[in-house]
């Protein structure tokens, strides 16, 4: 699930589902008679786009214009040769390493995160692996310069896209982080920490150790122990369940959760 100002983006059996804030409105972002043939496991927002990781039949990343609604692939993994509409041009492939989990994008390049940990760039219909070291795939975070990612050491890194160097910003097992905006919320075996990316202060917030965390700028509600918490001015429990996913949803007192029964993922919102 994704969001911006005024939309969110979840995926569905069959596309991605677009639901408005504004009002009761909502929509299927693919135009596409074919869209329920997808097998889409990965969506990310940028560009006033929303791009899309398809494993229906080898492995392709599509660029969704959220104004006039194109379709544009920007890379496919597939093994035999990939044409456009129609057929018209031809595109090589580019071939990765390892499977991919998931990605992001900027406005110059994509950058596909592998099952093996490793991050590249995808740029000019060139692949870079520029972080071949990640360890928690679920973990990334970026905020258009740097790439923030835990290592095989458990440390928390910094990768500058510009000049291509990581530099290590904490340490002690860290097994979670979240960008939200303004500071990096990670935790380790000490707690949870807040740290100001225009400066590297660091505040402690808690003892408590969270698998996961999400944030809306001010409150943060995290995970540990198969227990959800939100952390704002003191530490309140919210529920008990073990989940698959969470996020705050911006501007509302609500918080977006996904956990699996019966076989299926099932999807609901809380309360906060």
């Amino acid at each position: 699930m994704l969001q911006n100002d005024t939309q969110y983006f979840v995926k569905s059996s069959d596309g991605i589902a677009v639901f408005s804030k504004l009002d009761d409105t909502s929509y299927d972002l693919l135009r596409d008679p074919f869209s329920s043939d997808m097998l889409i496991t990965h969506i990310a927002y940028g560009d006033n786009s929303i791009y899309y990781l398809d494993d229906s039949s080898g492995t392709s990343i599509t660029k969704v214009s959220l104004d006039t609604f194109q379709c544009e692939e920007l890379f496919s993994q597939d093994p035999q040769a990939v044409y456009s509409y129609l057929g018209l041009s031809f595109k090589d492939n580019i071939i990765l390493e390892s499977s991919i989990h998931s990605f992001f994008a900027d406005d110059n390049a994509i950058y596909p995160i592998t099952y093996n940990g490793e991050i590249y760039q995808i740029k000019n219909g060139k692949a870079e692996c520029i972080i071949p070291d990640g360890n928690q795939l679920n973990m990334v975070a970026f905020d258009g310069k740097t790439i923030y990612y835990i290592n095989h050491s458990l440390e928390l890194m910094a990768y500058n896209v510009a000049d291509k160097k990581s530099e290590r910003l904490a340490g002690g097992f860290v097994k979670s982080l979240y960008y939200d905006g303004s500071r990096i919320l990670y935790s380790n075996k000490n707690g949870i920490y807040s740290m100001d990316i225009k400066n590297g202060a660091t505040e402690l917030l808690t003892e408590m150790t969270a698998e996961q965390i999400s944030s809306d700028g001010s409150r943060i509600v995290f995970y540990a122990d198969e227990t959800l918490y939100l952390l704002d001015h003191e530490i309140r429990t919210l529920m008990r369940q073990k989940l698959l996913h969470f996020s705050i949803l911006s501007n509302t007192d609500m918080v977006y959760y996904v956990y699996y029964y019966n076989g299926e993922n099932v999807s609901d919102v809380l309360e906060i």
